[in-house]
């Protein structure tokens, strides 16, 4: 099976192409069992309280091995949150700024599993990862009633809170990096890692993966 995938994905390119990486490619037709390091990296503006948004940095580390042949975990992975790091808040015009109470934590991995079969038969390669994002207690200032009245004379308290996400985290396939450029344009100069940045208008808006895969067995 290994290397049938392994003449199908060489099948279409002219030999001096793709001949002085057929070791390359050979070595990862052969393994199983590959390990990912993966980092995720967001940037963005926020809706963080209402009536005030900022700018929002996070991180997060993830290492986990991948059973390339059967799309499935090998073990438990390894996850490393960073804190969020939020600038200063910008309220809405002709308001004063929010009183905030905590962080906000834009994304915190709980965890990594399985996709069940039929989504795995469905898409690509890919985990479902869990996440938290907790947002902070605050004061916000309140729009006027009336025009004799400026915004911030009464107040409003909300309460600190935390909302659960779900979402498929993409396992690339490892294999692409023996065949350079062809193998896809988000492979980095040295042939080491792939570089996801996901579309502006996209539910995961903001978000950078650099996925680093290497042989295990």
């Amino acid at each position: 099976m290994k290397r049938l995938l392994f003449a199908w994905m060489c099948v279409g390119f002219a030999r001096p192409v793709w001949a002085q990486d057929a070791d390359a490619m050979l070595k990862w037709t052969e393994t199983k069992v590959v390990h990912y390091r993966a980092v995720g990296e967001f940037s963005g503006t926020l809706i963080i309280l209402p009536r005030g948004e900022a700018a929002v940095t996070d991180r997060v580390e993830i290492e986990f091995d991948w059973n390339q042949e059967e799309n499935k975990l090998v073990g438990e992975p390894a996850i490393k949150n960073f804190p969020s790091k939020t600038g200063a808040i910008v309220p809405m015009a002709g308001c004063p700024a929010p009183k905030v109470s905590g962080a906000f934590e834009f994304s915190t991995i709980l965890s990594l599993k399985d996709q069940p079969d039929e989504m795995v038969r469905m898409s690509s390669a890919g985990l479902i990862m869990e996440s938290r994002r907790d947002y902070p207690a605050a004061e916000v200032p309140l729009l006027p009633n009336s025009a004799a009245a400026s915004c911030g004379s009464t107040w409003e308290r909300t309460a600190a809170k935390s909302a659960a996400a779900s979402e498929v985290l993409p396992v690339p396939l490892a294999m692409l990096l023996a065949m350079g450029k062809m193998g896809g344009s988000n492979i980095t100069p040295d042939g080491k890692s792939f570089v996801n940045k996901s579309d502006a208008g996209t539910v995961n808006a903001g978000w950078t993966w650099t996925y680093t895969p290497t042989p295990v067995k």
